[in-house]
């Protein structure tokens, strides 16, 4: 072999690197191949001494010997799963603990501001006797601006309640010209809501009458039969003219006194011009 040449060390023999490749006689894969396996070889120890190693001093786990294409990777070591497949939290842990502990009490906030007499809260509460059900026709007055110096209503029957603590919402649909249907959204706890009038329930009965109860909490199916919509229009002209007559007995009987003394007062007042044109 040369004097220049490199040498590996395979089993025993010194090979020169150049001077074998050179000459082709030593295939470069196979020779990568077998100093691999000499270095682990070499590496491994053997029985005996790997036995009294153990037996001498329990060696530290490395976290990173778990991945097997890099020694500088970083695993997380995770607890056992448990029969039912389910990983276990670790001890101290609380999940979720900002929306917990924060959010609950940031909506009590926006709802004591928004809804203090808690009257919308009613409405879609489950559990509360002024629940509104399904079907029922509504009048919602909202302000056009935040300024709220003009305000327009929008009356439809009830379609579905979308419950999302302050994002909770209601779906109102009527005809327009008894013709197109028209559907709106309207958020519940909106600041731009002014008023939530109750037309009419639906909670009669087959033999009652009024609106019949409904069995679904969603009645989505009223986009293909608008017939239930019909009565709409009648039932809010019918509450806008019992609302205007309460009010005319409410102003009549507040200035009835008023008006009875009044004639009489008219009535001296003529006889004394009358009087007066008599002397004259």
């Amino acid at each position: 072999m040369a004097s220049g040449s490199r040498s590996v060390a395979l089993g025993g023999l010194r090979i020169a690197r150049a001077s074998l490749f050179a000459r082709g006689r030593v295939d470069p894969l196979k020779f990568r191949i077998a100093s691999r396996a000499a270095s682990t070889a070499s590496s491994t120890p053997e029985p005996g001494q790997g036995a009294a190693e153990e037996t001498s001093a329990p060696a530290a786990v490395n976290p990173r010997s778990t991945y097997r294409f890099s020694s500088a990777a970083l695993i997380r070591e995770l607890p056992a799963a448990g029969a039912n497949g389910v990983t276990p939290l670790a001890r101290g842990s609380q999940p979720n603990t900002i929306f917990k502990g924060v959010l609950p009490r940031v909506h009590q906030a926006l709802r004591a501001q928004l809804d203090p007499s808690q009257a919308r809260t009613a409405l879609v509460d489950r559990r509360s006797a002024e629940q509104l059900p399904p079907g029922s026709v509504l009048t919602v007055e909202t302000w056009t601006s935040t300024a709220q110096r003009g305000s327009t209503s929008f009356s439809g029957v009830l379609i579905a309640i979308r419950r999302r603590g302050m994002a909770t919402s209601l779906v109102l649909r009527t005809l327009v010209a008894n013709k197109l249907g028209v559907e709106m959204r309207f958020s519940l706890y909106s600041p731009l809501i002014k008023q939530i009038k109750v037309v009419a329930r639906a909670e009669a009965s087959k033999r009652q009458q009024g609106l019949r109860r409904t069995r679904r909490a969603k009645l989505y199916y009223l986009r293909r039969d608008d017939r239930r919509l019909n009565a709409v229009a009648g039932m809010v002209k019918a509450q806008r003219q019992a609302e205007e007559a309460a009010q005319e007995r409410a102003a009549k009987a507040a200035l009835g006194p008023q008006q009875q003394k009044g004639p009489q007062q008219k009535g001296q007042q003529q006889k004394g011009q009358q009087q007066k044109r008599a002397k004259r």
